[in-house]
């Protein structure tokens, strides 16, 4: 029995369709997975347009602020450096310091007084401001070489 012969049963009188080509499957495969992308693809992009998704690295800046303080909570006069940029800043009489244009990602926030560095690693998100809160400077009673 052929395939043809399977459909004469049904219908008497007519011929059942032909089987269809055997390109077409492989093709419509192909559509639905292209059109699976290209939907992901637009939702991703609507989404990095409507800024719902803050962006983290590589792109853009933002500010970082802060107070530095001693060990017991006074406010002291440091330099504040974001680590492998050329941002310096030198803290207010209160401690207090702003550093604006910080590129976006993963930095390093240093805190230098008296010979002696602390370092925070920070994330800064494009177009915000990343309060830090009270950071400690640390001294030392030994010299520094």
């Amino acid at each position: 029995m052929t395939f043809q012969d399977s459909f004469k049963d049904l219908v008497p009188g007519s011929t059942p369709p032909p089987p269809p080509p055997r390109w077409q499957k492989p093709v419509r495969i192909a559509l639905i997975v292209l059109s699976i992308t290209t939907g992901l693809l637009l939702v991703i992009r609507l989404v990095q347009m409507m800024d719902i998704v803050p962006s983290v690295a590589g792109t853009g800046s933002g500010t970082v602020a802060g107070q530095v303080v001693d060990q017991a909570g006074r406010p002291q006069p440091a330099e504040v450096i974001i680590q492998t940029t050329d941002l310096i800043v030198q803290t207010a009489p209160d401690g207090r310091f702003q550093i604006a244009g910080v590129p976006a990602g993963a930095q390093v926030l240093v805190v230098a007084r008296d010979g002696v560095a602390v370092e925070y690693p920070i994330t800064v998100r494009n177009g915000q401001t990343i309060n830090v809160g009270t950071v400690k400077s640390e001294t030392t009673t030994q010299p520094v070489r």
